[in-house]
């Protein structure tokens, strides 16, 4: 520009700190959601429930910057049982948490029904001491907890720690959500399939296992018979007079009598 009849450079200066901020946290939640469209993706195929929830764990730590470890735990009998982890070593194998001890339960007043964070776990009364992969200096120092619902109904938690004190923040709480949702939907994809596994090797009416099962077994048996030389029986169980039962009472009646034979 021209001032004064003397040329000058005409400069603007702004501070786009802020846009970087957003910006990078724009691209961090676009690849958590790229990551986690992966993981539903591939949770989806897995029969093996374990399997699932470490898969999801340790994308989840992968997602979290700062996360260091990560749990999966059940409740079973008013305690949390571990399902997976990772980061720690196998003493968590046997590690049972009672539930009024835990910290998503004292940090929402026992109603489990939000996402909880902490920069200083170490302050928290109730921690168990658990030793982790990275050493025996090594200590949880933060952790974000979120509980599990399946159909509405209180199933567990899982818990992303760190040992950097204050080392989440909001988008990690938000990340948090994405992994919760993907460690519900494994759980009820299980669910589903060992449902749908067990109603395919079991007879409806009684429960018991169905031809399709014993055809299966009969093969294995056989094979493990001639290959050991040795002998095993098949044994044909049949009610007397059940068709008089039916033409008499009905079917209702003699399906009734096949339960009772069956149990």
């Amino acid at each position: 520009v021209a001032i004064d009849n003397e040329e000058c450079f005409l400069t603007f200066l702004i501070d786009n700190t802020e846009n970087k901020v957003q910006g990078t946290k724009l691209i961090k939640m676009c690849e958590l959601r790229d990551r986690m469209l992966d993981i539903n993706n591939s949770i989806i195929t897995m029969s093996d429930l374990n399997e699932a929830l470490k898969f999801i764990l340790e994308n989840a730590l992968k997602a979290m910057e700062k996360a260091s470890m990560g749990t999966v735990f059940v409740l079973e009998n008013n305690n949390f049982k571990v399902a997976s982890y990772v980061g720690f070593t196998k003493e968590l194998d046997d590690f049972l948490l009672p539930y009024n001890d835990a910290f998503l339960y004292v940090a929402t007043d026992g109603k489990m029904d939000r996402i909880v964070s902490t920069g200083n776990f170490q302050e928290f009364e109730r921690r168990y001491p658990i030793k982790t992969d990275l050493g025996d200096d090594s200590a949880i120092q933060s952790t974000i907890s979120s509980p599990i619902y399946i159909k509405e109904a209180f199933m567990g938690m899982i818990n992303i720690d760190s040992t950097i004190k204050n080392a989440f923040d909001e988008d990690d709480i938000k990340a948090m959500e994405f992994v919760r949702n993907n460690i519900e939907l494994a759980i009820t994809n299980h669910l589903t399939y060992s449902h749908n596994a067990s109603q395919s090797k079991h007879d409806s009416l009684t429960q018991l296992y169905n031809r399709y099962f014993f055809d299966e077994q009969f093969e294995l048996a056989k094979e493990n018979a001639i290959i050991n030389k040795k002998k095993f029986f098949v044994v044909m169980v049949d009610i007397d007079g059940l068709k008089n039962i039916n033409d008499e009472y009905g079917h209702l009646a003699g399906d009734m009598v096949i339960v009772r034979i069956s149990s």
